[in-house]
């Protein structure tokens, strides 16, 4: 499956990193939830080899070893929960939300500015160590 590139109807300040997909890049649904299995999802997401996940160097990402693929709110959704179930942290400017299993704490996703950012982490059958990752500077956004 192909779609064309994808930009989230979000908020100018986000970068494009964060927004764009590559052109014709094959869509692959994604499968995943947190350790307990409490929540479970389905993503649909450029194939990793088109779109690396990013990994980021800032206080939250740094803390949780967290990492991430990024989508319009529409290409996510869960199987097993919901959004409403989860906890959450917010922080800064309260622009983005921190949504985590309230049993076994597993974060799974960040939300807001039209977008979510799916913790790769948090996939089914992902090796992390044989994944290509781009890195952001979190740290002087």
């Amino acid at each position: 499956m192909s779609v064309p590139n994808v930009s989230a109807p979000v908020d100018a300040d986000v970068p494009p990193l964060f927004r764009k997909w590559p052109e014709g890049a094959e869509i692959k649904t994604f499968t995943g939830g947190c350790h307990c299995r409490k929540f479970a999802y389905e993503l649909e997401h450029p194939v990793l080899e088109a779109r690396p996940p990013i990994s980021c160097n800032c206080s939250a990402c740094t803390q949780t070893g967290e990492i991430f693929v990024y989508a319009p709110e529409a290409r996510f959704r869960f199987t097993t929960g919901s959004l409403d179930e989860t906890s959450v942290y917010e922080w800064n400017k309260k622009m983005i939300k921190r949504r985590f299993c309230p049993v076994c704490s597993s974060n799974i996703l960040y939300t807001g500015l039209g977008l979510v950012g799916v913790n790769v982490r948090t996939f089914d059958g992902i090796d992390i160590n044989a994944l290509k990752l781009e890195f952001v500077d979190g740290k002087q956004a």
